[in-house]
C-alpha cells in the first residue's frame, strides 16, 4: 500500500463498504480524496444511498455500530497503523450509539458494543480479499464508484458462507444513490 495516512483511510473505508454491502445498503461511492494537494485535509467517505444510517431501533443501532467499527476492524486485521485520535473518535461514536439504545444500562451498552465489534471483525474477515482489492483501488484512484466497490466486494464472497450463518443483522435499504445528493 501507500503512505500510512492514505492507506489507513483506504482500509478503513473499504471495511465500512464491506459492511454496507453485507447489510444490503446501497453504496454510492467510496473515496479518500484530499481537499489539498498535500493531503493534510483528507476527505474519506463510504457514501451510502441512505440519507443517514438508521438508528431508530436497537437493531438499527447494532447495524450502525457494526458499520462504524468495521473501519477499525479492517485496520487492525490488515495491521495498518492509524492515529489514536481517529480510533478514539470512532469508538466514542460507537459508545454514544450504545448509550442511546440503552440509557443508564451500562451492562447492556457494553454487550451491544461487544456484539457490534465482534460482528464487524467477522464481516471484515469474510470480505478480506474484497477489502484488499478495494483499498488498493482507492490508494491508486482515490475514488471508486459504488458499483465497482460492490463488484470487488461480491467477488470476495464466491464460495463463502458469509458471516453470521445462523443469524444476520442485515438491514433495510433506503433510496437509491441517485436520490441522495452528493456532498459539496
Amino acid at each position: 500500500m501507500d503512505s500510512p495516512p492514505k492507506s489507513a483511510d483506504a482500509v478503513r473505508q473499504s471495511g465500512r463498504a464491506a459492511v454496507a454491502h453485507y447489510l444490503g445498503w446501497p453504496i454510492c461511492d467510496v473515496s479518500i480524496q484530499g481537499l489539498t494537494s498535500d493531503g493534510a485535509d483528507r476527505v474519506e467517505a463510504c457514501r451510502l444511498g441512505l440519507c443517514n444510517v438508521p438508528k431508530e431501533t436497537r437493531e438499527d443501532v447494532l447495524r450502525s455500530i457494526i458499520y462504524t467499527a468495521a473501519g477499525l476492524a479492517a485496520e487492525y486485521l490488515f495491521d495498518v497503523e492509524t492515529e489514536l485520535s481517529v480510533s478514539t473518535r470512532i469508538m466514542d461514536e460507537v459508545h454514544a450509539d450504545a448509550a442511546r439504545a440503552f440509557p443508564n444500562d451500562h451492562q447492556r451498552q457494553r454487550a451491544l458494543v461487544k456484539t457490534g465489534v465482534d460482528t464487524a471483525f467477522e464481516i471484515v474477515r469474510t470480505y478480506r480479499p474484497g477489502i484488499e482489492a478495494l483499498a488498493a483501488a482507492l490508494v491508486r484512484l482515490e475514488r471508486v464508484s459504488g458499483s465497482t466497490a460492490e463488484q470487488l466486494l461480491a467477488r470476495s464472497l464466491a464460495g463463502s458462507p458469509g458471516p453470521g450463518a445462523t443469524s444476520s443483522p442485515r438491514g433495510r435499504t433506503a433510496r437509491s444513490c441517485e436520490d441522495t445528493p452528493s456532498p459539496g
